[in-house]
Formats: C-alpha cells, structure tokens, sequence
C-alpha cells in the first residue's frame, strides 16, 4: 500500500495502477491507469468494481459510445444514454443496435420524430423498402401516431403486397384507405 502511494504521488501512474491492482485494489487502480491514460486498463478494472458511474464515465471518455450508451441505458439514464447511442459512428460494427437503441428511448419518450428518423435510417440500412415486415410495421405504426396517414398506408400497402396475413396488413390498408379519404374530403 505505501508502494502504491509512492508510485502515485511521483506521478508513476502505470506502476501505481499496477500496484493497486496486484493488492485488489481495482477502483484506485482505474484511477491510476485512467491519469496514465492507458483507458483499456481502466475499463478492464472498472468492469470488476461495482462502481458503474467511473465505468461509464471512462466508456465516454474512451469513445466507446455504444458501450456509454447500453450501461446508461440499464442505470436508467435515458438521457445520457441517448447522447451516447447517438455519438456511434456508422462503420461501427454497433452502429444497427445503436440506432435501434434510439428509436426505443426516443419512443418511450414520446419523442416521435426522432424515432422515426432513427427507425428510417434502419429502414434504409436494412434494405428501404424490402426491409423486413417487423421493421417497417413499425415505421408505419409512428406515421399514424405523427398523424402522417398517407404515408403510413403506402408502407402499410407494401407489406400487404408482401403478405397481407402480417401484422392484419389488408385490415390497416383498409382502415387507413377509409381515414385517408375521408381527411382529402375536408
């Protein structure tokens, strides 16, 4: 311990981080591999403490933002988690769930136009408008909930023709063909 000590007081972060950790240390030891910069160390460390606010801290800190953003998530931090989805890179190989992440937290926000814009890069993502029918279900579903009924019929129409057993597609085409005319009647 008094090695440990020394190491940090010299500004020895690496040989204090590994003296903290030899001794079980871990939380000290993140800290002193975080001030020595070695991120990797830190996060390794904090992974085995049950301090999750340094562990998301360091994801952030480090750029692992899908990780910052799945741990928000579970703390509850939706906000935080939100910025952190929303910092992945599209050639990360998270960059699908990030945005599928987002559209969750965006919905169960009530923040429907961000969700949407989320779900359509999905959408996109996963081949427009042969996408498979779960996807663009729901893409359909938060255009009526936007009020957006013609646009939500056209998708609601394109998986009818793919199979108008899914999700009572011939049903919603149906439904929305009735609003949609009603509302150009107005």
């Amino acid at each position: 311990a008094v090695a440990n000590a020394l190491f940090d007081a010299a500004g020895e972060f690496a040989e204090a981080a590994d003296a903290y950790r030899t001794a079980g240390d871990l939380a000290a030891a993140a800290r002193a591999y975080e001030r020595a910069g070695d991120f990797a160390s830190a996060i390794d460390c904090a992974k085995e403490t049950a301090d999750h606010e340094d562990l998301l801290a360091l994801y952030e800190k480090n750029g692992d933002s899908f990780e910052a953003g799945e741990l928000a998530k579970t703390a509850g931090q939706a906000l935080r988690a939100i910025h952190a989805f929303a910092q992945v890179d599209r050639i990360d190989t998270n960059y699908r769930k990030a945005c599928q992440r987002l559209v969750e937290l965006h919905t169960e926000r009530n923040q429907l136009l961000p969700a949407l814009e989320k779900l359509e890069e999905l959408v996109v993502l996963d081949g427009g408008v042969n996408a498979p029918l779960p996807l663009r279900s729901v893409q359909a579903r938060l255009l009526e909930k936007l009020a957006r009924g013609e646009e939500a019929l056209a998708i609601w129409e394109s998986i009818e023709a793919r199979d108008a057993n899914f999700q009572d597609a011939a049903a919603r085409v149906a439904e929305l063909s009735d609003a949609c005319r009603r509302a150009r009647r107005r």
